[in-house]
């Protein structure tokens, strides 16, 4: 041990904080097949559906357009997985189906309010994790077209 290579453990508040946001992180990623695939998404339609297992939106809720990617001034992107489209099998040759994730990330120096896509009617977009907190508590159904979506910041939302 040594000042390069010592670690302190010792609980301060900030750790513990550190410690149960990462334990949420990994919960959240057992918890998904979509965010655990084995092979690459395809980001096109499948199997002849007219649907895609990956959208890149941008903050209109629209799909990415090619401009929209060489844009030097982008700095908020959202990506939709969609969960009855993995097109794996599991260890019994089952079809895989998960939940449908909506993540939003943003890495601009301010706040950006992104228009989250138009969902099924009686379903919502539930709120399952957001780094800048966000004002809503994991589970809560997000009620408005639009999210605020604080700098630097990432949030993610699950098709209920």
């Amino acid at each position: 041990d040594n000042e390069i290579s010592w670690i302190d453990w010792d609980p301060t508040p900030e750790r513990l904080d550190l410690l149960a946001f990462t334990r949420r992180l990994i919960n959240l990623r057992a918890a998904h097949p979509v965010l655990r695939r084995r092979t690459f998404f395809q980001g096109r339609g499948i199997r002849g559906e007219d649907i895609t297992d990956i959208l890149w939106l941008g903050t209109d809720g629209q799909e990415m357009t090619d401009a929209d990617w060489n844009a030097p001034h982008v700095r908020c992107l959202g990506v939709m997985l969609l969960g009855d489209a993995i097109a794996e099998v599991d260890a019994r040759g089952e079809p895989i189906h998960d939940d449908t994730l909506l993540i939003l990330m943003n890495a601009g120096e301010a706040s950006a309010a992104f228009t989250l896509p138009p969902v099924p009617t009686g379903q919502a977009w539930e709120i399952v994790l957001d780094t800048n907190g966000g004002g809503l508590l994991p589970g809560a159904g997000v009620t408005t077209p639009t999210y605020d979506l604080g700098s630097r910041s990432l949030a993610v939302f699950r098709l209920d």
